[in-house]
């Protein structure tokens, strides 16, 4: 996820700060991972980040990576 933000970005991953000082990263993957169609949505870097349980990653609104 942090390179899909880096990529729309134009960040270097590599300088980022970590994803697990934004979100949860353990509990972002449970609810990701669920049954339940979800979305989560936190701010990262100063951006507005969301992802589905369908790994769709939009950064201010904008599609950063589906897979």
């Amino acid at each position: 996820m942090v390179y899909a933000i880096a990529e729309f970005t134009g960040s270097d991953p590599k300088t980022m700060p970590p994803l697990y000082d934004a979100v949860d990263t353990d509990a972002l993957d449970t609810l990701l991972n669920s049954e339940t169609p979800i979305e989560i949505s936190f701010e990262y870097e100063g951006h507005t980040v969301a992802v589905t349980g369908d790994s769709d990653v939009r950064v201010d609104g904008r599609t950063a990576r589906s897979e």
